[in-house]
């Protein structure tokens, strides 16, 4: 129901429903940092496309998606390449990442 997926996060809850969140709709670029930055030598990903910040679950392995929300935690910022966390009571946790379009912001924790 969502098309193809670029970079979302998945995990699992107690009864085995999938969560998969977030993601962007298009290929992410690889860019070589440019010599004398602070990362000279690694690569970059970058999204090319629609940023996603939403949450679907399947209850039968990944076979048919059920929509829990159009956005998370803010409406108004997409995280990229946050890591998901979910707890003994099935809180979904997002860890790190950045707001996307890249404007130097950073999650620290995020529950949704």
């Amino acid at each position: 129901p969502f098309g193809v997926r670029y970079s979302p996060v998945a995990g699992a809850l107690s009864d085995g429903s999938i969560m998969l969140v977030g993601g962007c709709s298009d290929r992410l670029e690889l860019e070589t940092l440019q010599s004398g930055s602070a990362g000279e030598g690694r690569y970059h990903e970058e999204c090319r496309g629609q940023y996603w910040s939403d949450v679907w679950k399947s209850s039968d392995l990944g076979v048919t998606w059920t929509l829990v929300s159009s956005h998370y935690p803010d409406p108004s910022q997409h995280i990229v390449h946050p890591s998901l966390a979910v707890l003994g009571d099935d809180t979904l946790m997002l860890l790190g990442g950045y707001a996307a379009p890249r404007d130097g912001a950073q999650l620290d924790v995020g529950e949704l």
